[in-house]
């Protein structure tokens, strides 16, 4: 099994189940876009009962985009193209702040998205 099937399908629902803070996974799929940018997906298990729930970062202008949940276990996840570098986020449920586990002192996440190392080839 995957750990990224791990994380979604006990680990994130069963701290959120248990009112432990947020706990976020990333997926960076290998496959590259035309313009070089990555497939990233986020996924996010805020605390019980949230409906609302929004990504916010330096990949988005700080704007809020809308997370889906679209399996209904509680999972919220966002689909975004990136290009190679480092992206800041955060992410609010019901328009509140969401505590993150992994977020550093001032409450931001930060996600890493390597460059395509065929490229240099």
């Amino acid at each position: 099994m995957h750990r990224h099937s791990v994380l979604r399908g006990f680990l994130l629902p069963a701290m959120a189940a248990i009112g432990l803070p947020l706990v976020a996974a990333i997926a960076l799929p290998t496959a590259l876009s035309n313009r070089g940018a990555r497939d990233v997906t986020i996924q996010v298990t805020p605390p019980s009962g949230a409906r609302d729930v929004r990504l916010s970062g330096s990949m988005n202008g700080w704007s809020q985009e809308r997370m889906t949940d679209l399996e209904g276990d509680g999972t919220f996840e966002l689909k975004l193209e990136l290009a190679a570098g480092t992206y800041a986020y955060r992410v609010v449920a019901d328009g509140r702040p969401v505590e993150d586990l992994q977020a550093g002192a001032d409450g931001i996440r930060r996600i890493e998205v390597p460059a395509d190392r065929s490229a240099a080839d």
